[in-house]
């Protein structure tokens, strides 16, 4: 759970997990905290926190295509495309990993 400190308390504004075998997916549900380096900030947690459990490497859940800001949030880490998959509907997707 992603979560803000505000006047009123602790808001949830999105949700973040680091698995084992599957990807890393981060959403930020509430989108007046969108594009304000919050998903940026949570991510590099992600990475340091990979380090200390020994990960070599982190891999991304799909992302489509058209989310460009998530795709460039994941590419300023030095995350690389690893595959391209379309969907059902015939949207493309990537894969990003990054080597720890």
């Amino acid at each position: 759970m992603i979560k803000i400190n505000t006047i009123d308390g602790w808001l949830p504004i999105g949700d973040v997990s680091l698995f084992q075998e599957s990807g890393v997916p981060i959403v930020i549900g509430n989108s007046a905290y969108r594009s304000s380096g919050i998903g940026k900030r949570v991510i590099q947690l992600i990475i340091s926190h990979a380090r200390e459990l020994g990960r070599k490497t982190i891999t991304t859940n799909g992302i489509y295509t058209y989310k460009k800001r998530s795709r460039r949030l994941f590419e300023s880490l030095g995350f690389n495309m690893i595959e391209c998959f379309i969907d059902d509907d015939g949207n493309e997707y990537y894969r990003y990993n990054l080597v720890l």
